[in-house]
């Protein structure tokens, strides 16, 4: 997509500290609404066989780790927790918006958040 292709110059904008993608927002992006919830359904290890999905997050954390600034993402079911895992630890990321304020007392939404804490000191 067209952002992540200008994501490098937006980051060397002053007063530009990171980046939040929103798994639906880029899914959408991408074409694949259809898609989209059947996807966000799957477990972590199925949920990136779409590529271009897969890459898009790929190109985003090489262009946070190239630049210094940190790439997050949004996830806001609590069935895509699992995917903190894929998105702090193999690709990086440090910046995680988890769930909404309707669901963001859950147990495993508490849990994720202090993971990624435990990452980030």
């Amino acid at each position: 997509p067209e952002g992540i292709a200008n994501l490098e110059e937006m980051f060397s904008r002053e007063g530009v500290d990171g980046s939040v993608i929103g798994m639906n927002d880029m899914s959408i992006n991408l074409a694949r609404l259809s898609k989209r919830l059947e996807v966000l359904k799957k477990p972590k290890d199925e949920m990136y066989k779409d590529e271009g999905l897969k890459k898009a997050f790929e190109d985003i954390a090489a262009i946070s780790k190239k630049t210094g600034k940190p790439a997050g993402v949004h996830i806001v079911r609590v069935n895509q927790l699992e995917l903190t895992r894929l998105f702090v630890d193999e690709l990086g990321y440090r910046l995680m918006v988890l769930g909404t304020e309707a669901n963001f007392f859950d147990p495993k939404m508490l849990k994720a958040k202090q993971n990624i804490e435990s990452k980030n000191s």
